[in-house]
């Protein structure tokens, strides 16, 4: 995955996933990746893979900063958050853990 998978479409608006995971770790508390998980109405929906349980209010805190098509539709708890060997976050490994839990 390089920087084209930071760029994602949904519902035909342009989302960075980089804007959104700095916007997340500047403001929340808890750990967490920002993801596009593939939809078939909008093309992506923007997920959040964390550490922790998100609580509802976290995320509506956080989705109250965004546009309505960036806001985070769901949650999802990871048991690490996988980097790769110079220390950024590995999004597919991060799909990937999504996918056998």
């Amino acid at each position: 995955m390089g920087r084209a998978s930071e760029l994602v479409k949904v519902g035909g608006e342009s989302v960075s996933l980089f804007k959104l995971q700095s916007l997340w770790d500047a403001n929340m508390d808890k750990p967490a990746v920002v993801i596009a998980l593939p939809d078939e109405r909008l093309g992506h929906q923007i997920e959040i893979a964390s550490l922790e349980p998100l609580t509802s209010l976290e995320i509506e805190s956080f989705n109250r900063r965004l546009l309505p098509f960036e806001q985070i539709r769901k949650a999802s708890l990871i048991p690490s958050i996988p980097r790769s060997a110079i220390g950024k976050v590995n999004r597919k490994a991060v799909y990937d853990l999504l996918k056998t839990s």
